[in-house]
């Protein structure tokens, strides 16, 4: 039991040793003048909790179906690469952003409630395919946040996000 405490308050500590660190840094690895944006902080809040349920999910179901996980896989990846450019050209990113929610939100739902003994069709293809909501959350986050931000918010040493660092020249 004293162990399971200590692995709780390891996290909550080594990020505030992080962000004092980052604070006096001459250079530091993740300027804080980052949260200065509430779009900003507010996006990277969102893609964080998307992406930690996103992962639970599929660890928690991955652990006892294997291969079964891949149509969630070829749905994101499909969603994300030919689908959300489209959505987010057409709708605007807020309502595939909103869209890409209230699917995770069902997906979340409907995972909550499976069975013990699920059966595979009736009860995780739907969250799977649900699941494709991140497919559409992620992208839509990306591109109203960092690839369109306005001159007094480019707070990232780069003329680049984070994100595309490795592609620039």
């Amino acid at each position: 039991m004293e162990q399971e405490k200590a692995h709780v308050a390891y996290p909550p500590i080594a990020l505030a040793v992080f962000v004092l660190r980052q604070a006096t840094a001459k250079a530091p690895l993740m300027p804080l003048r980052i949260f200065h944006s509430r779009s900003v902080s507010g996006a990277n809040l969102v893609q964080f909790l998307t992406l930690s349920a996103m992962f639970a999910f599929q660890i928690l179901v991955a652990l006892e179906t294997g291969l079964a996980m891949l149509p969630a896989a070829l749905a994101i990846g499909g969603v994300s690469l030919f689908v959300s450019a489209r959505l987010n050209t057409r709708f605007r990113e807020r309502a595939a952003l909103q869209a890409g929610l209230v699917l995770l939100l069902g997906a979340m739902g409907w995972f909550a409630r499976i069975p013990v003994q699920a059966d595979y069709v009736t009860d995780l293809l739907p969250v799977k395919l649900l699941i494709v909501g991140g497919g559409l959350v992620l992208p839509a986050l990306t591109r109203s946040v960092y690839l369109a931000p306005r001159p007094t918010m480019r707070a990232w040493p780069s003329p680049s996000p984070p994100c595309l660092w490795p592609l620039s020249p």
